[in-house]
Parts: structure tokens; C-alpha cells; sequence
């Protein structure tokens, strides 16, 4: 069953940024009564700022660009990271980014009052609106376009069954290297931490802190050192950190524990879009079957039930208040921490 319950992890360097305030601002002369796709199409590119996978965000841009005619201008970066520079531009009175794509709640939630972004409902050219769950647009603002919970993965040279790990529980348990993330990283991981707390009780997380584990920056480190053998398990995880070096033959899988939780990949318009009409074209892309069939591809679950190939969502996925998890920051982490 697919489920449509609100709630990746983002991670890694910036990897692509193509001459941004070069390709801005397309022609002035675009006609104001034209079609949307004419007048995206003289606005010339669309500067998407994501912290999705590079493979999924570059296959997204080239299946939006062949569609459409107009080039997407990526730049993906772990959220922090990404926030950081959307803020400095911000903050320069140089606005670069015209859809914002990031797992960070709170960034649309405090541009409710400000008109940080635009109003979906009524805009032209967003007709994948018509089909969106309503759960799934918060804000009215900003859509969830993708889910992704949290797993457990391993190297499948090293965990002979994995069976061993169908639950949180089995990390107490298991004897192998172990990798865990830096928890105060992102949102993600201390929604994980919040789970365990309502699940499991403090002691499973004072319990996690005596394991003998190495910590990685990033969920893509991490997935690297479970791929070369140095960890046998990476806990917690996404599937989108593990998947492309799946697709590449190394030999680590995953596992959805019983009860598990994850995080919401939330778009939207940012309302000084310097391609206006470029991105609303692009948010409509982003939010149709097409977009969404492409954007989960790598491990995560659509709103849409009409996508196919994504992941599917048990009764075990626990929405947990990502506002609440950020809050108790200091809290969880020293729980995990010696």
C-alpha cells in the first residue's frame, strides 16, 4: 500500500553549478500574454538549487530540458550547506535560486509570513496540482516530492543474513563494523534519534553510544565505506545514498526495519524566482507522474499513487514531528554520544 503520511536525507559537496548569473534572466521582451512554456522557454534555464542525489537530480534536468526546451541549472548540495549559500544570496539581495528542493521543514514554514515563496493553489501552468494529495502541500506553499525513510543498510559480504537486522533493536546486537552518521547533521538523523526515544526509551540510545562504530559526515561517505568493505553496517541511512552504488554492482543492500520514520524532500517557488515562469513550468514537472516517476527512482516514495518503482511504505512508517526532533537536538545527541 502506498502511503501518503507526511514527515532524506541530503548529502555530499556541491557538484554542479553552470554559470548561474550567466544563464539568468533570459530575455526582457518575453511576451506577458504568451504561453508559459514560451515565455519559460525566453527566460532560457531554470536554476533548481536540490539536495536529491546528483544522478536523480541530473536525469530530472535532462528529462525536463528534453520535454520542455529549457536547460536546468543544478546545484546540489548537503541542506546545510545548500541553506547556507541560499541565505548569503538572500541576504546579498541576489536571489540565484528559482525552485528550492530540501528536507528542511523549517525554511518553508518561516517563509509563511514573509512570502518567501509562492502560493501554489491558482497558479498558471500547475496543473499536476489537481491531482496532489492535499496532505502532501503544506504551506500552500511547498510539496512534499518525495519521501524517505530511514533503513539500515549493509554489505552483503559481511551480514550473511540479514534478517538479523529487521529491526532497530538488532544494531544492539550485531558484532561488525558499524557506521553511524553525524548526528547533529541534519534533520534526518535526529528524527531517527526522536523515533528510538518514543519507541525504544532512553536506554536504547544511551545503548547506541557504547557501540563500537566509526561516524560519517555524510550519508554518501557513508555509503562508500559499507561498498569497500571497511563497515559491514550503516545505520541510520537512505536508500538514495545506497542505490547508485548498488546500480554499480557493489555488494551492500538495505533493509526497512518494522518501525522506521524518515524525512520529506519539500518544493517550492521561491517568490524572487529570477526565471519566474521557468519555474513554475519546472514545479509542475517536479510534481507530475513523469517527475515524481524519476525523482523516487533512487529510493524513495511518491504522494502519487499512479508511480510506479518507487518505494513502498508499510504500516511500520511513523510520521515523527521534525520541528519537535530539531528542538530536542541537544537532548538526542548527547543521548547517542560518550
Amino acid at each position: 500500500m502506498k502511503s501518503r503520511t507526511m514527515g532524506w536525507a541530503a548529502g555530499g559537496l556541491l557538484v554542479a553549478t553552470m554559470a548561474l548569473s550567466a544563464c539568468g534572466g533570459g530575455s526582457d521582451e518575453a511576451t506577458p500574454d504568451g504561453s508559459l512554456e514560451a515565455r519559460a522557454q525566453s527566460e532560457g534555464s531554470v536554476n533548481w538549487y536540490t539536495g536529491l542525489d546528483p544522478t536523480t537530480a541530473q536525469a530530472v534536468a535532462d528529462a525536463f530540458q528534453q520535454e520542455t526546451g529549457v536547460s536546468v541549472q543544478v546545484v546540489r548540495a548537503a541542506s546545510g550547506e545548500l541553506l547556507q549559500r541560499y541565505d548569503g544570496e538572500k541576504r546579498a539581495g541576489k536571489v540565484v535560486a528559482d525552485v528550492l528542493s530540501t528536507p528542511e521543514r523549517g525554511v518553508y514554514e518561516n517563509g509563511v509570513n514573509s512570502g518567501e515563496f509562492v502560493a501554489l493553489a491558482g497558479e498558471e501552468g500547475l496543473d499536476s496540482l489537481e491531482g496532489w494529495p492535499q496532505d502532501a502541500l503544506e504551506f500552500e506553499t511547498a510539496a512534499h516530492i518525495s519521501i524517505n525513510p530511514a533503513v539500515i543498510g549493509f554489505n552483503t559480504d559481511q551480514v550473511g543474513d540479514p534478517a538479523r537486522l529487521s529491526s532497530w533493536e538488532g544494531l544492539l546486537d550485531f558484532d561488525g563494523p558499524l557506521a553511524v552518521p553525524e548526528w547533529q547533521a541534519s534533520p534526518f538523523n535526529l528524527t531517527v534519534l526522536n523515533l528510538w526515544q518514543q519507541e525504544y526509551g532512553d536506554d536504547f540510545l544511551q545503548a547506541v553510544a557504547q557501540l563500537d562504530s566509526s561516524t560519517y559526515a555524510s550519508g554518501v561517505t557513508g555509503a562508500q565505506a559499507l561498498a569497500s568493505g571497511e563497515q559491514a553496517v550503516l545505520a541510520p541511512t537512505a536508500v538514495g545514498f545506497l542505490k547508485p552504488l548498488m546500480d554499480q554492482g557493489a555488494p551492500i543492500d538495505y533493509v526497512i526495519p518494522d518501525v522506521t520514520t524518515g524525512s520529506v524532500v519539500y518544493s517550492a517557488i521561491v517568490a524572487d524566482a529570477p526565471h519566474p515562469s521557468a519555474a513554475r513550468l519546472f514545479m509542475n514537472f517536479l510534481m507530475s507522474v513523469d517527475g515524481q516517476t524519476l525523482i523516487n527512482s533512487a529510493g524513495g516514495a511518491s504522494v502519487l499513487p499512479e508511480v510506479t518503482g518507487d518505494l513502498e511504505l508499510g504500516d511500520g512508517y511513523l510520521v515523527i514531528d521534525q520541528s519537535e526532533s530539531v528542538a530536542k537536538r541537544e537532548e538526542l545527541v548527547a543521548q547517542v554520544t560518550r
